[in-house]
């Protein structure tokens, strides 16, 4: 069995902020800043899931055989996760919860390289295999996407 000196430092010390830190500043008057900030989040959560499911939904119907349409949606969708993050990164984040932000931000760069490249595919067939791959982009980034709501006080997401 492991001890609690085996454990990875730096690992140790994100959770205690995640776990124990941002509670107890919630708890000791912080409500306010953090429904201020949930709020904030909200705000540039809810714009661009707006364009990404518009941008998926045309992917899934009417674009998907049609490689310069899915191109385009590929391009906009890749686009409003740059500035997602952008955006979440100028928030004012207490350290704990940048600390998911910034993990948040670089799984989203992964899922932003996936569109690009899909959306310069040559072939349908290239772009399907492409965008098979994005299930597991979506979920990495909705994994950290789950964490920040619920250091908000948020309640989890519907859907990503």
């Amino acid at each position: 069995m492991r001890s609690i000196q085996d454990v990875d430092a730096p690992l140790l010390s994100r959770w205690f902020l995640v776990l124990v830190a941002v509670p107890l500043l919630t708890a000791c008057g912080g409500a306010a800043a953090t429904q201020t900030l949930a709020a904030q989040y909200m705000a540039i959560a809810v714009a661009g899931n707006q364009h990404l499911d518009h941008d998926h939904d045309a992917l899934a119907g009417q674009d998907r055989g049609q490689l310069r349409a899915a191109a385009a949606d590929l391009t906009h969708a890749a686009a409003t996760e740059s500035r997602f993050d952008r955006e979440l990164l100028a928030l004012d984040l207490p350290p704990a919860i940048r600390v998911v932000a910034n993990a948040l931000v670089t799984a989203n760069e992964a899922r932003i390289a996936l569109d690009t490249e899909a959306a310069q595919a040559a072939t349908v067939d290239a772009l399907h295999r492409l965008l098979a791959r994005l299930p597991d982009a979506d979920a990495a980034v909705e994994k950290h996407v789950r964490t920040i709501r619920m250091q908000l006080g948020l309640p989890p997401p519907d859907t990503s």
